[in-house]
């Protein structure tokens, strides 16, 4: 047994810490055992309430010279990584609360600017914006608590699938940061408004996961903030299986071949990283066609990604080929962690080989 009064955080990585000393710590209660989803779900009455926290990322797109440190930009980030949580419940959105650390030398221009973001996106998802606190600190940062309202007899967390269940993207994948590396070399005039507006102000798939939810054809889902395979991943380990990825080069757009080639890294690389806020949900094969049916009536996007299976980990078809999958994917306290250096973060997501053998 491990001495932990000899390691750090960075010794562990994230979720070795989640798996060995947050969850179980906190299922010491017994009201708590639920935990290990992307909500918690807690009953109130004859109502569930879908509640999530997340702190607000310093977007990738503020290292473009052209946007800079964009507070309104940053702002809108801050609400939809906490969103896109509540998004995985299918749940109506109701309020979010926050905490915004600044240092006393900020700007009172740059604040305003970040609420005034910050309060776009509420309007524009659906929540209440009720405040929080504000206090000094090193560096400027914002932490945001979400609340919704559960479906009535559907509430999806990463466990609720069955063997041979479809696993499908709900939103684009890959779009973000094809545009980001188009926008990168080109600059933002390579893009039309709508690709741009894209980059800037993404949206949670909130909408379309509360019609999902409500008619009952999803089993389980993640956000995939962290990254797709991050999100399936995240399916796999919490309810026990392994996925089975069906890689045909058809779902390969042209942004994203364009921007491969611009950045000389696999297109596969693209498809499977972060910025795109998609959900990632089971689907059992007998409501599949009903899926399908109300992503045609919302007008929502998604990819068919594989199958739940038996055998745990993941792994893909390839070319005709069975290809082990490596889970290349955002990790907290990890050297290459998004939150630690994001070069290395970028460097790592983009040139790690995403499948073991080359098909």
């Amino acid at each position: 047994m491990t001495d932990i009064s000899t390691v750090t955080l960075g010794d562990y990585g994230e979720f070795r810490l989640l798996r060995e000393i947050v969850l179980p710590a906190a299922r010491q209660d017994a009201a708590a055992q639920g935990i290990g989803d992307d909500c918690y779900y807690y009953r109130l009455g004859d109502k569930t309430l879908a509640v999530t926290a997340d702190a607000g990322p310093m977007p990738l797109v503020c290292r473009l010279p052209e946007v800079g440190t964009d507070y309104r930009i940053i702002g809108w980030y801050a609400v939809l990584a906490t969103a896109s949580d509540i998004a995985t419940a299918g749940a109506r959105p109701l309020f979010l609360v926050n905490c915004i650390e600044a240092p006393r030398d900020l700007p009172v221009a740059a604040l305003k600017e970040f609420v005034d973001g910050y309060n776009a996106a509420c309007q524009a998802f659906g929540f209440v914006n009720a405040g929080g606190d504000l206090r000094e600190g090193a560096v400027f940062g914002c932490r945001v608590t979400g609340v919704g309202l559960a479906q009535p007899h559907s509430h999806p967390g990463r466990f609720g699938y069955k063997l041979g269940d479809r696993i499908v993207a709900i939103g684009p994948s890959g779009r973000f940061i094809s545009l980001y590396l188009i926008a990168q070399a080109q600059g933002l005039a390579a893009l039309d408004d709508e690709q741009r507006e894209y980059l800037l102000r993404p949206w949670p798939q909130i909408g379309v996961m509360q019609v999902m939810s409500a008619a009952g054809v999803i089993g389980a889902a993640s956000d995939a903030s962290d990254g797709l395979l991050g999100a399936v991943e995240n399916l796999t380990q919490r309810g026990g299986g392994g996925a089975y990825l069906l890689c045909d080069d058809a779902l390969l757009g042209p942004d994203i071949r364009k921007a491969a080639e611009i950045a000389r890294v696999d297109p596969w690389n693209l498809f499977f990283f972060w910025g795109d806020w998609q959900v990632i949900v089971t689907v059992p094969q007998d409501r599949f066609a009903d899926f399908e049916r109300i992503a045609g009536e919302q007008n929502a996007p998604y990819v068919l990604l594989g199958n739940i299976v038996e055998n745990s980990g993941l792994s893909a078809r390839v070319r005709g080929k069975n290809i082990a999958v490596n889970a290349v994917r955002n990790e907290n306290f990890a050297s290459v962690g998004f939150n630690r250096a994001m070069k290395s973060h970028l460097d790592y997501m983009l040139h790690t080989p995403i499948f073991v053998q080359e098909p």
